[in-house]
């Protein structure tokens, strides 16, 4: 796969994004999300995930941060091989 070079990253980072404060500073991301469906014997049941696209080395597991008024916490990071990774979130239980 084809990396996106910094400029070229920093445009689609800094058109599409948003701030998010975290670790004390603050960061640019795009908040996604898609459509997840799972199928049982009722038949199918969907729920929407929601994700964040950052830089790559700007986030990690033991990442917390506040979205939508509650502490979010990662559980999946996928990493595009673009200079970009794919953030999984959830609330947090404490």
């Amino acid at each position: 796969m084809r990396a996106f070079d910094n400029s070229q990253l920093n445009a689609l980072i800094d058109t599409f994004g948003e701030p998010l404060k975290f670790n004390g500073s603050t960061i640019t991301v795009i908040f996604e999300s898609q459509t997840v469906a799972i199928e049982t014997q009722e038949g199918f049941v969907e729920t929407q995930e929601t994700y964040l696209t950052t830089k790559k080395g700007l986030m990690d597991y033991s990442s917390t941060f506040m979205y939508g008024g509650k502490t979010q916490v990662v559980y999946n990071i996928i990493d595009e091989l673009s200079g970009i990774i794919n953030v999984y979130f959830r609330e947090s239980d404490t």
